[in-house]
């Protein structure tokens, strides 16, 4: 450890040695270089940056908007709001740019060939960052004008309304039109589906499945209590009298039951339901309700769609807030000056001692350098 230390400080002490041998030539060099550098620092154009804070805000929703947003969840619909980093992203956009080119003549201004070479310049000036709390910031740097700079924020702003706006209304006309197809599509298959339904009603006599069934189990069930009541009483009088004409009589009765049972099985009344016809006739009629029904669900959610979308359209409005105004910057962007005459000086030092035990080196190993190349 005191080798090292020793080291160190021989080290330390030879490039002491140096300096204090050669203060002259060190000082005049720093002194061309400093002065050097000032005057380049004084000569390059100089640049500001104005800067502006953006806010998001919230969206004012009515009680039916609310309703037909959560009804969106499905998938459908468009609610949901412009993120920050969508908007962020609507900045650095080629329309934007454009706009700014034509505005501001900046192809000429930066003596660019093409557009995309202008391209390159906003993007190197242009700064957008994400505050992280729903707002975001715009800046731009811009040569010897400070107002310019600020005029151009400004002007990015406004463009950015426009342009975010142009996008929710085309999203929003795109929607209306999907939903508005899909509804009336979907609304005459319903038509359809009813117009149907009458036929087939009209055709079977089928009006209400549950009801019709059940009036005609009712009515059969009635005729069996009747036929069996009947039955009893003919075995009763078949075993204690001998009164063929009342046998006869019952008989004849039930006779007359089972005849209504069977009409009642297979007639076409159209009021009480041949239950013949229910395995074939009610599955027709189950499948055509459940398609009404079906379709009438999707109807009535594509309605509230539909309406959504109108309102969508209509509502389109500005969800932007300049929280912060862009002005005219005060102080100087770039360059630099202290910080940069700062580097600059102390890598002069750096180098100049480089240079400095280059020398002494070559001077004190002369012979032997002389040896080497002999």
């Amino acid at each position: 450890m005191q080798e090292i230390n020793t080291e160190q400080e021989k080290s330390a002490l030879y490039f002491l040695r140096l300096i204090l041998q050669n203060w002259k030539l060190l000082f005049s060099t720093y002194l061309l270089v400093g002065v050097t550098t000032v005057i380049v620092l004084l000569l390059l154009p100089q640049w500001y940056r104005s800067s502006a804070t953006i806010v998001i805000l919230e969206e004012n929703t009515s009680p039916l908007s609310g309703v037909l947003n959560n009804i969106s969840s499905f998938g459908l619909g468009i609610g949901g709001g412009t993120s920050v980093d969508t908007y962020m992203q609507y900045v650095r956009t080629k329309k934007m740019y454009d706009r700014l080119i034509t505005q501001f003549n900046l192809q000429e201004e930066y003596e660019s060939v093409t557009k995309e070479d202008t391209y390159d310049f906003i993007s190197e000036y242009l700064s957008v960052s994400d505050n992280e709390n729903t707002t975001f910031t715009i800046s731009y740097a811009y040569k010897e004008d400070p107002e310019k700079s600020a005029e151009i924020v400004n002007f990015i702003f406004n463009e950015l309304d426009k342009i975010a706006l142009e996008v929710e209304k085309a999203q929003a006309s795109n929607f209306k039109k999907y939903i508005e197809q899909y509804y009336f599509q979907t609304n005459r298959k319903l038509t359809d589906y009813e117009d149907s339904l009458i036929v087939f009603q009209t055709k079977t006599g089928i009006i209400d499945l549950e009801s019709q069934v059940e009036a005609t189990v009712l009515a059969i069930a009635e005729l069996e209590k009747q036929k069996i009541a009947l039955q009893i009483e003919r075995n009763v009088k078949a075993q204690t009298i001998n009164n063929n004409s009342r046998l006869k009589e019952i008989d004849t009765r039930i006779n007359s039951l089972l005849s209504e049972i069977n009409n009642l099985n297979t007639s076409s009344n159209k009021t009480i339901l041949a239950l013949d016809n229910l395995p074939e006739s009610s599955a027709d009629y189950l499948r055509l309700i459940r398609d009404i029904r079906i379709t009438t669900q999707v109807t009535e959610f594509l309605r509230l769609q539909y309406e959504q979308a109108l309102l969508d359209e209509q509502k389109i409005n500005s969800d932007l807030y300049l929280l912060d105004p862009p002005q005219p910057p005060e102080k100087r962007f770039k360059p630099a000056r202290t910080k940069s005459l700062v580097i600059v000086m102390f890598f002069t030092f750096v180098i100049s001692l480089i240079l400095l035990r280059i020398y002494d080196y070559l001077v004190n190993n002369k012979q032997r350098l002389a040896q080497m190349m002999n």
